[in-house]
């Protein structure tokens, strides 16, 4: 492991500002017409997200890390001030990297989910098998 965990912090503050704003999200999925099972998909992705962020937890405290303090600045910077090997370390973040960050994060568990569904892939390589051999 590095000498100092920085991408396990920001791994740290991606995952956790993703289920903050994946719960916010929650509230407006359940307004929608089919808002229980959309409720039920975003507690799948929710659900793997706190997984990802309860490893990135262990792999700190294996590390000898310790998070000390968690705080949004008057300029909506995100600072984390942790503590490894005797040491203070601050980390920052602007807002609009965390958000992209966190979009390439979700849209990664998306891509992973939706490879799964029955049909996905047999349905694109037999309607491609299919227009082939009519040609």
């Amino acid at each position: 492991m590095n000498a100092y965990p920085d991408w396990n912090i920001h791994d740290y503050m991606v995952t956790r500002y993703l289920m903050k704003a994946m719960e916010r999200d929650r509230t407006d999925v359940q307004t929608f017409k089919l808002g229980k099972v959309w409720n039920f998909w975003m507690d799948g992705l929710i659900h793997k997200v706190e997984q990802q962020h309860i490893q990135v937890k262990k792999n700190l405290r294996a590390a000898g890390c310790k998070i000390v303090l968690e705080e949004v600045m008057d300029n909506r910077m995100i600072h984390v001030m942790y503590v490894h090997r005797g040491y203070e370390h601050h980390c920052y973040m602007m807002p609009t990297v965390l958000k992209g960050k966190c979009e390439e994060r979700l849209r990664s568990l998306l891509s992973t989910q939706t490879a799964g569904f029955p049909g996905e892939s047999q349905h694109s390589t037999t309607s491609n098998n299919t227009a082939r051999s009519t040609s």
